[in-house]
């Protein structure tokens, strides 16, 4: 993949590399914790497995770290996160969302679990339960890749899918971590991968030329912006005659940082005088550095014609130039 770099045309663009009112009594331990306990002492879960109970007056009083078994919060019906409404079997077994509980008009359905042991078990809304599911909250799944924030656990699917420190992932091992990280690991002289990386500006155009690739081959180096650090993966693909150029941001979600725009331009021979170009007003996101699916990402496709001779090869001029358009805060 490194072989096919050269230096760029232009030389600016260098290589990178208890409950009130009782007596206290010693705290449960986090593996006698269960849906029935939880239930019955006012327990909330905060954020890193943080365990407290409703006090006088409103107030929130700590008691103790704990982790929490997934299975506490889940429906014992679908398994997925309990949110209000609840419901219990009324013979106080099976907890389950409203999807599973609910039977319609209000009321509560069979409860399929017990349907063997007792015809008269139904689900019934528990409304202890949905204040109590109302308030767990959880950190974020991506809390070591630097997100702070805690919510409801009914809710952290739909965050962790939105969050903007939600990881990248290098394409060749297992490593997930922040564009940046991405950069520093795959740029390691040191390391496997060896990739290139080069700085760019925003709203400069910058030459690049690359040799001629053989058929199937790929072709990627990544472009970090000084004014950022943002992470631009430039990619070429040869498919039988013609090589395919996209330009992609390298981020997990889109809607978590800034817009970017581009213009990718490969340039033929003088003499020729020809010019194919691709602009994109909003610039596609990936989630690592790897082959891009050409039904999701535009890419500028070129004919041999456009290609430079040199001596006994050929090579491809490629010009960038990639603009911020509009930043988080605005």
């Amino acid at each position: 993949m490194g072989g096919k770099r050269k230096d760029t045309v232009d030389g600016k663009t260098p290589l990178l590399k208890g409950r009130p009112g009782r007596k206290s009594v010693p705290a449960p331990s986090p593996a006698a914790v269960d849906a029935p306990a939880l239930a019955a002492s006012g327990v909330k879960v905060l954020a890193g497995g943080a365990v407290a109970v409703a006090g006088a007056e409103g107030e929130v009083v700590k008691l103790l770290d704990s982790d929490v078994p997934k299975t506490v919060l889940r429906c014992d019906e679908c398994h997925g996160p309990l949110k209000p409404p609840v419901y219990q079997c009324s013979r106080m077994h099976p907890v389950a969302c409203g999807d599973c509980g609910g039977g319609g008009g209000g009321g509560g359905g069979e409860c399929r679990p017990c349907a063997g042991l007792a015809a008269s078990a139904v689900y019934v809304q528990n409304a202890y339960l949905d204040t109590l599911f109302g308030y767990t909250k959880v950190a974020c799944p991506y809390r070591k890749h630097g997100c702070a924030s805690s919510v409801a656990y009914r809710d952290a699917a739909v965050h962790a899918a939105a969050c903007a420190c939600a990881p990248c992932s290098c394409p060749e091992c297992l490593l997930e971590g922040s564009p940046a990280d991405l950069v520093r690991h795959l740029t390691e002289e040191s390391g496997r991968h060896a990739w290139g990386a080069r700085k760019i500006t925003y709203g400069t155009a910058h030459q690049y030329v690359f040799d001629e690739l053989d058929s199937e081959e790929i072709c990627e180096e990544l472009l970090v912006a000084e004014e950022d650090d943002g992470v631009f993966l430039l990619h070429i693909h040869r498919v039988e005659l013609y090589h395919h150029v996209a330009l992609a941001c390298v981020r997990n979600k889109a809607a978590a940082g800034p817009v970017y725009s581009s213009s990718v331009a490969v340039e033929g021979p003088p003499a020729k005088g020809l010019v194919v170009k691709l602009e994109t007003k909003v610039v596609a996101s990936c989630p690592a550095p790897t082959e891009l699916v050409y039904d999701d990402y535009e890419a500028l496709s070129v004919l041999p014609r456009m290609l430079h001779e040199r001596d006994e090869s050929r090579e491809l001029h490629v010009r960038v130039c990639v603009s911020k358009t509009q930043s988080i805060s605005e």
